[in-house]
Formats: C-alpha cells, structure tokens, sequence
C-alpha cells in the first residue's frame, strides 16, 4: 500500500502526478491513525510505501514513523522521498536512525534540485523514473513524456476481478512484486491507483466490506491509458469496466 502523507513540497518537479506545492495539504493525526489501522486489516504484514509531496516535510513526520515502527517492522517501510533532507544533517540523522528505508529519486530531466547522495544501508537512489503517468503536473506540460504503459489501477482492477476479494487480491500483487497499490490520500480518502485522482474506493473509515464492493463496480479511465492496453489485458479491461 501506499499512504500520501502530504501534499506539501518545495521541489516542484515537472512531472508531478500530485502538483505538489510548498502550501500543501498535510494528512491529519486522525487520519494517518486510521490509515495504519486500514493497513493492517488490508494486510497482516503491510509492506507500506509513505509518500507525499515531500513526506520528511510533514511536521509530524517522525512522530508518525516513530509510532509506525512500533507496530510494523521498519524493513518493510519505504519512504519515497526527494532527498532534501539529507541538507540538513542533525535532522537527516533522527531519520535514518529510525530504521525504515528511504527511496531517493534524482532523476535530473524532471527535478530542478538533486540531493547530496550518501551510503547508507537504508538510503537507495533512482537516478531515472521508469514510468510518468498523466496525473498532476505532467499531464499539463508538453515538455514532459506520458510513458505509463497501463491504467495506474490496473494491477488491483485485474487482481480484483479474479479474485472477488481485495485482500486477496493486494496479497496476490505483492507475491509478484506491486507494492503500491491501493493508496490513502491526504484526506483520507483511498484510491485504486497510485494517483491521487485514481478512482475513489472509500475512506478510512468504510467498512472493508463497502471498500470491496467499491472495488468491484469502479468504472474509471481518468488518465486513459486504456489506449495502450492490447490482447488478453484489452480483453480483460473491457470486462472489468463493462
């Protein structure tokens, strides 16, 4: 899963599928609470990716990780971050110390400012995005090259509709690799995709059984990247959106 613990960054990359900005929204106590409980009933073990914006620019972003650890092994949390906060060195070493993984992306075609790059066992650095999906900043710049081969909900879509059941579903994505999908956003709200535009499939505070059932009668084709699909997975978006 993935948990959008802010909208707020100061980086303003040109392929943002957030259009995050400095005066960003930040995710309430309540909510992130909320979101490790979902997460947990989702999945026994979460593997849990956090993200934002910028998820270090939350105040609360060490209270929220620090409460986070207690219940979840920090090894299975990835912070998907822009590295910034690597500048600032007492603060960079409270979270590193926490334990969880950070995924530091410095891809120099979108971000205007790369970070300092250190070694550390729990830091890795993306020097390239595989995949911008036409959400936010990038689906308003012609600058930018849309390269999402598929609907960003497509993995859960699919999964759902073999398996009726979205913990199975999320436990069969993560057994082949997907990890990101569903996602919380800032308001609470939960999405099938990794967009925060992606189709709404209930809130923090749905019933399992109303996110199921939500699951299954979503029609969404927002960023219709449906165009790209062919064969048996064209065949099979058609069913699932029919």
């Amino acid at each position: 899963m993935l948990i959008r613990l802010t909208n707020k960054c100061s980086m303003h990359c040109t392929h943002c599928l957030s259009d995050s900005h400095p005066k960003g929204e930040d995710m309430a106590n309540m909510i992130w609470v909320k979101s490790m409980a979902l997460s947990s009933v989702l999945e026994p073990v979460p593997f849990l990716f956090i993200s934002g914006g910028e998820p270090t620019a939350h105040p609360y972003f060490i209270n929220f990780m620090s409460s986070l650890i207690k219940i979840q092994d920090p090894r299975n949390v990835i912070i998907l971050s822009n590295g910034l906060f690597l500048k600032n060195k007492p603060f960079s070493k409270i979270l590193l110390d926490l334990g969880v993984n950070f995924q530091i992306t410095n891809d120099k075609r979108f971000y205007p400012r790369i970070p300092p790059q250190i070694k550390h066992k729990n830091v890795i650095y993306i020097d390239k995005i595989s995949l911008v999906s036409p959400f936010g900043r990038a689906k308003n710049n012609p600058d930018v090259v849309i390269d999402q081969k598929a609907p960003n909900c497509f993995n859960l879509r699919s999964a759902m509709y073999s398996t009726g059941d979205i913990k199975q579903s999320i436990s069969s994505l993560r057994l082949r690799g997907y990890f990101c999908t569903p996602s919380i956003n800032v308001d609470g709200n939960i999405v099938a995709g990794e967009a925060p535009e992606c189709g709404i499939i209930g809130n923090v505070d749905s019933s399992l059984s109303d996110i199921n059932e939500n699951l299954k009668n979503l029609k969404c084709d927002k960023c219709k990247q449906s165009k790209n699909l062919t064969g048996v997975y064209l065949d099979l978006w058609n069913k699932i959106n029919k």
